[in-house]
């Protein structure tokens, strides 16, 4: 894993050394219920939409692919000004409450 940051952007590469992606399914990466585990009664094929997911809520965009010389290729980037709440348009400003869950049965007798 490795990590570049600079002005604009911040980035999240992560390459490992095994057989890398199924050339077949890269372009359909981030589905839900996508497996090469299809018959593991334990895997549901989610690991892959429910990071993708959680990430592109952040502001990151995913790039999946395979290495020329073998294993997976993952690249997560951001731009700064989606990391940096001092700088995002639907960031509390300084110094706020932090928010309070409801009370609407505190009251209750």
């Amino acid at each position: 894993m490795t990590t570049h940051w600079d002005r604009t952007n911040v980035t999240v590469e992560v390459v490992d050394d095994g057989p890398g992606f199924p050339p077949h399914l890269l372009a359909r990466l981030g589905e839900p219920y996508l497996s090469t585990r299809a018959g593991d009664s334990n895997h549901m094929g989610l690991g892959i939409f429910i990071a993708q997911s959680l990430l592109e809520r952040s502001g990151a965009d995913l790039v999946f692919d395979n290495l020329i010389e073998g294993g997976a290729h993952v690249v997560i980037s951001w731009k700064r000004s989606n990391l940096e709440t001092g700088t995002r348009p639907d960031a509390a400003p300084p110094n706020a409450a932090p928010a309070r869950a409801s009370q609407a049965g505190a009251n209750r007798a």
